[in-house]
């Protein structure tokens, strides 16, 4: 299904010159997201103060490296079609991210390791990461050597996570899986590591300080008057179809309020329970540091997170090669992976057609009439993220409450010596 909706996807792209949902609906910003911040790692200055970016100094610096400085002189436009490294560079970090992953997948001995690489090669969230030029695709297969079993040598691995972290700082809720299995050794190198990356980019860079970054992030946030459905495009949550369900002229149509007041109060007892069953995982597998392992608690926290808000549909990519290191047994991970699996599909089946407007495509490199509609998978996809937290949340707690049994029994049933038949028997015996 996911190389189906890939074809469909390049199908689609020839004969109507643009990318449909769920891909970015402004077709003329393909690439943006890497020639934007190309534009301003050669404007260190303006890139926190004007831009008011919050990417950490690294990702200037990268783009710094990886861009042609004199393409930069005019104009974010005249770049992208003057930088080649820019052009190129997106698809071939997704080339070697999905070489690193089939590799993880390998070194798991996970049955059918290529088909889920080429799954998460394919995926939606990857494409899209493609289309966007997102520093995503450069930041993956640092992700996956931090996060993995690829590497044998543990310093190597918290390395490699404290660059991915450098880039992406959501990235480091994947180490509450080293937090919850106490590797303590882990924790205080990455933090070492991850400051040292962080110094030694800002001092590189000249921008990026501190204080920048955590002014640039406390920025109020507001809800564009005509952004509409929008909103809800690749979205990994159901905040994103709330704003728009209470706020006025968002919605094509009014829905009743009674429906917009239970779906709200559903959605919030959801991830309630969400929340307490990863804290759950987290207490359990402190106890029993043996029975969950930290890339499954690394996924749950983020698709905790991912079920919370949505720092953008092509982060789910980290979630989904978590996902892919779990083995196909038991009911929960069976419902996790094909989760998983279902969110990879590339292709989206449009609903409800709200109307043509005419736009320019990059990549069709011409006018195109481009369709705007409600798609399935706007719907569907913030309950494939709710069924892999479900999923693996069960399995854990399964996991648990078996060990914690198969213990029980173990333990031995005599008396203990300090209770009152304890020392009864302990005295009969002597005498």
């Amino acid at each position: 299904m996911v190389v189906a909706g890939a074809l469909a996807v390049g199908f689609l792209l020839s004969k109507d010159g643009y990318l449909g949902n769920p891909f970015f609906f402004r077709k003329d910003q393909t690439l943006m997201d890497w020639f934007s911040t190309a534009y301003w790692a050669h404007q260190p200055v303006g890139a926190y103060r004007d831009w008011r970016s919050v990417y950490p100094p690294i990702s200037f610096l990268f783009l710094d490296v990886f861009s042609q400085a004199h393409c930069y002189a005019r104009s974010v436009e005249y770049a992208r079609s003057c930088d080649a490294v820019g052009l190129v560079g997106p698809p071939f970090m997704a080339v070697i991210g999905f070489v690193c992953a089939l590799l993880a997948f390998r070194a798991e001995r996970l049955p059918g390791a290529f088909l889920r690489a080429l799954a998460l090669g394919l995926s939606s969230s990857m494409l899209y990461g493609v289309e966007r030029g997102n520093l995503i695709v450069a930041t993956f297969p640092f992700f996956v050597l931090g996060f993995s079993r690829l590497l044998r040598t543990g310093w190597l691995r918290v390395v490699c996570a404290a660059i991915a972290i450098n880039f992406k700082p959501y990235l480091l809720l994947a180490a509450v899986g080293w937090l919850s299995r106490r590797r303590w050794a882990w924790l205080m190198t990455l933090f070492a590591v991850g400051g040292g990356v962080y110094l030694v980019s800002w001092g590189a860079f000249g921008a990026g300080s501190p204080l920048e970054l955590l002014r640039n992030m406390a920025a109020p946030l507001t809800v564009p008057g005509k952004a509409g459905l929008d909103l809800i495009e690749f979205s990994s949550s159901y905040d994103s179809l709330l704003i728009v369900l209470l706020s006025p002229g968002q919605f094509p149509f009014h829905p009743p309020a009674q429906l917009v007041t239970g779906f709200r109060l559903g959605v919030f007892l959801v991830l309630t329970v969400g929340w307490v069953g990863w804290w759950v995982c987290c207490l359990g597998a402190a106890r029993r540091p043996s029975v969950v392992t930290s890339q499954r608690l690394a996924a749950i926290s983020f698709a905790v997170m991912f079920s919370i808000c949505t720092p953008g549909g092509y982060s789910v990519m980290f979630l989904i090669f978590l996902v892919f290191l779990e083995k196909w047994s038991g009911m929960g991970k069976i419902i996790a992976l094909t989760s998983a699996y279902l969110w990879c599909i590339p292709y989206d089946f449009p609903l409800l057609n709200l109307g043509l407007h005419t736009s320019y495509s990059f990549l069709g490199d011409r006018m195109v009439s481009q369709t705007t509609s409600i798609s399935l998978g706007e719907l569907l996809r913030p309950a494939f993220i709710l069924a892999i937290e479900f999923g693996l949340i069960g399995s854990s707690l399964a996991q648990l409450l078996s060990d914690w049994r198969a213990q029980a029994q173990a333990a031995p049933t005599q008396p203990a010596p300090h209770s009152r038949r304890g020392l009864r028997e302990e005295t009969r015996a002597v005498a």
